[in-house]
C-alpha cells in the first residue's frame, strides 16, 4: 500500500480529509492500529487533534 508520509492520513489517498475522519471516529476508544495517530494504544482525544491539525 502506498504511504503518503502523513500519519493522519488514515486512508493513504494523499490528502487528509473527511474520509480519513470517519476512519478515526468509527474506531474511537478502539487500541492500537488505524486511527491511532500518536501510537500511544487507543483511538482518542489526542489523535482527532492531531488529524484536524494536519487537515
Amino acid at each position: 500500500m502506498w504511504d503518503s508520509g502523513m500519519p493522519s492520513d488514515l486512508n493513504h489517498d494523499g490528502v487528509v480529509g473527511g474520509a480519513d475522519l470517519a476512519l478515526l471516529l468509527n474506531r474511537w476508544g478502539a487500541g492500537a492500529g488505524i486511527g491511532d495517530i500518536n501510537f500511544d494504544g487507543v483511538v482518542d482525544g489526542a489523535d482527532i487533534a492531531s488529524l484536524l491539525s494536519a487537515w
